[in-house]
Order: structure tokens, then C-alpha cells, then sequence
């Protein structure tokens, strides 16, 4: 809600698939997801797989909750340029989000 406030169209999906299945027919400037999703694939995976489809597209993953295992992907993910940043939920600084989208989606960070 806070990304439509921000002026932003959005898109949902119930599940990583579903936002994979989405993605791939109509791509995207920026990607969230959280890394706990349902379904066949986790967040990180579909980040990864949205890299893979769309290099340029800006993915943010967030979380409550990850394990070390996930950790260890999730920077792998970072350093490789598939997750360009990670967010703790419950968010505290969402006006510094949405200045944080504004500048990863500018045309001079693209």
C-alpha cells in the first residue's frame, strides 16, 4: 500500500510462482518480496530467478525471520547483484524506503 501511496502501480501475488508467472509476462522495474513465501519456491529463489529473466529489474527482499542458511544465500544473492537491498520487517523507516526505491529506480542507478 505504502508503494501506491508513493505513486507506484503494484502488482500482487499469493505466491513466489505466481509473482514468477507474473513477472515473466508483464516485467517489472522493482520486485519485493519477503523471503518466507508459499508455495514451490522461497523469496530467494525467486529473486534469483527474477535476475536471471531481467538483470536490470531492482529486487528488495525483506523478512521478520531468516535463517542462517538463508543468510548465507541472501548475501550470496547481494554480491552477486540479485538482491539489491534487504529490509527487517516490521519496517521502521518507510519514508527512507520509499527515498531508497525512488533512488534505486532513477535512471542514473539503472
Amino acid at each position: 500500500r505504502i508503494l501506491q501511496i508513493a505513486g507506484c502501480s503494484v502488482a500482487t501475488a499469493a505466491t513466489a510462482q505466481e509473482g514468477l508467472e507474473k513477472f515473466i509476462a508483464n516485467p517489472t522495474d522493482l520486485v519485493v518480496t519477503d523471503v518466507n513465501t508459499g508455495g514451490p519456491i522461497n523469496g530467494l529463489q525467486f529473486a534469483a530467478r527474477i535476475h536471471k529473466a531481467n538483470p536490470a529489474t531492482v529486487v528488495y527482499v525483506v523478512s521478520g525471520y531468516i535463517d542462517d542458511e538463508q543468510q548465507k544465500q541472501l548475501h550470496q544473492l547481494q554480491t552477486d547483484g540479485a538482491v539489491r537491498r534487504f529490509y527487517w520487517k516490521p519496517y521502521k523507516d518507510m519514508l527512507g524506503m520509499i527515498q531508497q526505491i525512488k533512488s534505486d529506480l532513477s535512471p542514473q542507478s539503472l
